[in-house]
């Protein structure tokens, strides 16, 4: 979501920028298109927004639009890591 080149030009280190909250599946299409833009950048263009709820719920992303339009990185980290866990707690009852 936070390419790993945004967030090296931000000074952001190793461990934060490999965190699997920031992990996601794209097809290479959508990955060229991203490269290292930041998601103020890029997210309108790539995400339907007709359809922005439905797709950010199925990867257990955050629905707060101000996270990537500020590229709050802290604030999508922690959101998206409630989000996983969770869905995990769901999945473990």
């Amino acid at each position: 979501m936070f390419p790993r080149a945004y967030l090296k030009k931000r000074e952001v280190p190793p461990e934060r920028i490999n965190s699997l909250c920031n992990f996601c599946f794209l097809t290479a299409d959508s990955n060229k298109k991203i490269s290292s833009k930041s998601p103020a950048e890029y997210f309108v263009e790539l995400i339907p927004q007709a359809q922005f709820a439905r797709i950010l719920e199925s990867n257990l992303m955050p629905l707060k639009r101000e996270i990537y339009e500020k590229n709050d990185y802290d604030s999508f980290l922690a959101q998206r890591g409630q989000a996983i866990m969770t869905f995990l707690d769901k999945q473990l009852a």
